[in-house]
């Protein structure tokens, strides 16, 4: 599933909430703030996974941090590059693919790996290594690294916080106004109703047995998409929500993904981090090889098969399934075809003609239901357990 084992219905998440707001808020010096975060992150952690394995989980984020300094500090990068990049892949498909963790006799793993959110951390890893090899940064404290791979109201489900956003933001910033206090409670009341009646309203009435087929995909496949909206914006609205009493930046994740009119746009409301994330780190990389290799005059042609590549393995991430990979190409299908159809569209009738199209309620209506039906679509294989 989308959303990793942490249970918002039991209290240490929310003891976690309360006591990080009520001490962060009475701590005055502000540098104090940092490593208390880091503290509470690492005890939450400790009574999630058990001390043992939250010491080692720890080392490893100590490892990643002394790699990135590493990486920050030499012009031969491959030889800190590669085991790190290695094991961490080697720990994701632990976490994703079903099987790894028997095959390989580590059964244990797996469980620690997704109560941590590994496949969130391995991402955020990713950006912290990124950015000390192309020297935008200089190198984070490991006090830092600590909140900013796993802070423990985003480890769950994301979102997945930009390396370039936590060094803008102060670590954790100052006092708790009344101002944030309410927008803070708000969005997790709000994200509370979401998932514990909404959420559990249509999962109880329209979501039965997924894998059974039939007839029957045709509702639970915008019904899964209804539900999966549900429960995974009210995680986020509860880690904002957090965020906010906290003081820590959270950035967004969902901005009302039904009124997208295509793919594109959907995917700059649904789940904007790991978006975000893609097009930084996997389809402006790709695009730019291509583009550098073919020609200018072939950019079109790059951008569909970085958006193949991207969104295959999107789906992938989620999890190591023919399912998932399916659901990924069938994004990738849909982006890819919004993205000539435009081109073509600018081509024939220009600009003028482009403002009147995107103008049309008519035109826009249809575009917004041809986006929903084709999002529903893709959750097929993932509904079918493929």
């Amino acid at each position: 599933m989308l959303i990793e084992d942490l249970d918002l219905a039991k209290p240490p998440f929310w003891i976690a909430v309360i006591g990080a707001a009520v001490v962060l808020s009475l701590i005055r010096h502000l540098p104090a703030k940092t490593p208390l975060f880091a503290a509470i992150n690492a005890t939450l952690l400790a009574y999630l996974i058990g001390a043992v394995n939250a010491s080692l989980v720890i080392a490893g984020l100590i490892a990643a941090w002394y790699v990135a300094r590493r990486l920050h500090g030499t012009t031969r990068h491959w030889p800190w590059l590669i085991p790190a990049g290695l094991l961490t892949l080697a720990l994701f498909f632990v976490q994703k693919l079903p099987g790894a963790a028997a095959s390989l006799h580590a059964v244990g793993l797996a469980p620690v790996l997704s109560a941590i959110g590994f496949s969130y951390a391995a991402l955020r890893l990713v950006e912290l290594w990124r950015a000390m090899v192309d020297k935008r940064h200089e190198p984070i404290g490991a006090i830092e690294t600590i909140n900013y791979i796993l802070p423990f109201h985003m480890m769950a489900a994301g979102p997945i916080q930009s390396i370039d956003d936590f060094i803008a933001q102060p670590g954790v910033a100052s006092q708790l106004s009344r101002l944030d206090a309410i927008q803070g409670i708000y969005r997790i009341a709000l994200g509370c109703f979401k998932k514990f009646v909404v959420a559990a309203t249509v999962d109880a009435t329209l979501l039965g047995d997924l894998s059974e087929p039939g007839v029957k995909w045709i509702v639970q496949g915008p019904a899964f998409f209804i539900w999966l909206y549900l429960d995974f914006s009210a995680y986020s609205d509860i880690a904002c929500g957090a965020g906010r009493l906290m003081r820590v930046h959270t950035p967004e994740n969902f901005n009302k993904p039904y009124i997208a009119r295509n793919m594109i746009d959907f995917w700059e409301r649904w789940h904007i981090s790991l978006s975000l994330w893609i097009r930084r780190n996997v389809f402006y990389p790709t695009q730019l090889t291509l583009v550098r290799s073919l020609g200018p005059k072939r950019t079109l042609f790059c951008a569909s098969i970085a958006f193949l590549v991207a969104f295959s393995l999107c789906g992938v991430w989620h999890q190591v399934t023919l399912g998932w990979f399916l659901w990924g190409l069938t994004n990738a299908v849909g982006l890819v075809a919004v993205n000539i159809y435009r081109s073509r569209m600018q081509k024939r009738i220009g600009a003028t003609g482009v403002r009147g199209y995107l103008a049309n309620r008519w035109i826009h209506a249809f575009a917004v239901l041809l986006t929903l039906a084709w999002v529903s679509l893709s959750q097929i294989p993932v509904i079918a357990g493929w």
